[in-house]
């Protein structure tokens, strides 16, 4: 049996001293007892909604591997740290400091999605010695050692026999395949001259349903005008939800497609501007383009403003500016949900200096450029597949 030299923390008269025991190891982690070596405050393991928003977009889904369920829209969930935050804190983070809490509490190898009643009123705090999920027991038990592996955490014994009880019984730690039917429309315009139009058309030869949740820029429910929303398609028919010009207020979110056959339901994006003297700019987005991996844009001619829409398939996003040399002249990492130009742009100045050049958006992301010049729309410009 292999065995390490451990320091630990205990107090004595309000002083700290390191105490040196000798500990096992198992699978890279030193078994030992758990010891709350400073008070656990959770706001020292903080973290934002935006979480959530990532979690979900690698996934590709709501979905909570704990009980294998697909969920309706984030609502129904809670992040759920799969080492939980007191529990890292007894198991060695409570000597780190706060940058190291921090990145813990946000990181994604970190974290999955839970219902309430599973988080909250089942697992809370507990490790794997008091608690299992019913699913994906294999991927938990691994990923739990994963985490603690990273931040240098130990395991007490208790939980060493529970999780090698878990993985001396596992073929694989991998996740079960996520299969909910779930996807992402980048872009939706209404007003100010914008009408966007979902055509929907099922190809299998079955009837088909879909719901669609809407949200916007930042991940909250969304609430669009819509005229010819279908609940359910024949096999080939389609049918076209048409969100129609509502005046000065312009709305602008994406949409979360939820259908119960998957791949049935192929849905095609036009994007309609009108202008005052009655000409209609338009431009369908087949969905193949919402999916490609790396795109370029060209920069429109200076004095012309150029809007991006950004959403992801999945994953990290990068966005990079480039001049007519192809040097690199600016870059900037994305919310992978959504983007809209200005902010893009905004966190690129470069964008805006140069006559000419190309943008390009690295990820699993679909791409629409949008000329604005002199206040009007002049031109639409998707997005093309680099060459591998």
């Amino acid at each position: 049996m292999l065995t390490t030299l451990l320091r630990i923390c205990v107090f004595t008269l309000g002083m700290v001293f390191p105490i040196l025991l000798h500990a096992e190891s198992w699978r890279g982690l030193t078994v030992v007892s758990e010891n709350r070596c400073s008070p656990y405050r959770a706001s020292q393991y903080s973290y934002t909604q935006t979480l959530e928003n990532r979690l979900i977009e690698s996934m590709g889904a709501v979905y909570g591997p704990y009980t294998d369920t697909c969920f309706d829209s984030a609502k129904e969930t809670d992040i759920e740290h799969i080492v939980a935050r007191s529990e890292a804190h007894d198991s060695g983070l409570c000597s780190e400091s706060s940058e190291v809490k921090k990145a813990f509490a946000r990181d994604l190898l970190t974290v999955t999605l839970a219902s309430p009643h599973v988080n909250r009123d089942l697992k809370g705090d507990k490790d794997a010695a008091d608690w299992l999920p019913q699913q994906n027991r294999c991927w938990f038990a691994n990923r739990v050692i994963e985490i603690k592996r990273k931040y240098g955490m130990t395991v007490d014994a208790a939980e060493r026999n529970a999780l090698e009880a878990v993985l001396s019984e596992c073929d694989s730690t991998t996740m079960s395949p996520v299969l909910c039917p779930n996807r992402f429309i980048p872009h939706i315009a209404q007003g100010q001259g914008w009408e966007t139009r979902l055509h929907f058309t099922n190809q299998c030869s079955q009837r088909s349903t879909v719901k669609v949740a809407f949200k916007n820029r930042h991940g909250r429910s969304q609430s669009f005008i819509t005229q010819g929303f279908p609940s359910g398609l024949r096999p080939d028919q389609t049918a076209v939800a048409v969100f129609p010009d509502t005046g000065s207020r312009l709305i602008q979110g994406y949409a979360h497609v939820t259908e119960d056959a998957d791949g049935c339901i192929r849905i095609d994006v036009e994007y309609r501007q009108h202008l005052g003297d009655g000409t209609i700019l338009f431009a369908t987005v087949p969905e193949q383009a919402m999916n490609t991996n790396g795109t370029l844009l060209s920069l429109p001619p200076q004095g012309c403003t150029i809007g991006i829409a950004v959403a992801a398939g999945g994953g990290h996003l990068r966005m990079e500016a480039y001049d007519a040399q192809g040097h690199l002249r600016g870059s900037a990492d994305l919310d992978p949900i959504y983007h809209d130009a200005f902010e893009a742009a905004n966190k690129i100045p470069a964008l805006m200096s140069l006559d000419v050049g190309q943008i390009r958006v690295i990820g699993k992301a679909a791409v629409l450029g949008l000329d604005f010049c002199g206040g009007h729309l002049a031109q639409f410009r998707l997005g093309h597949p680099l060459e591998p």
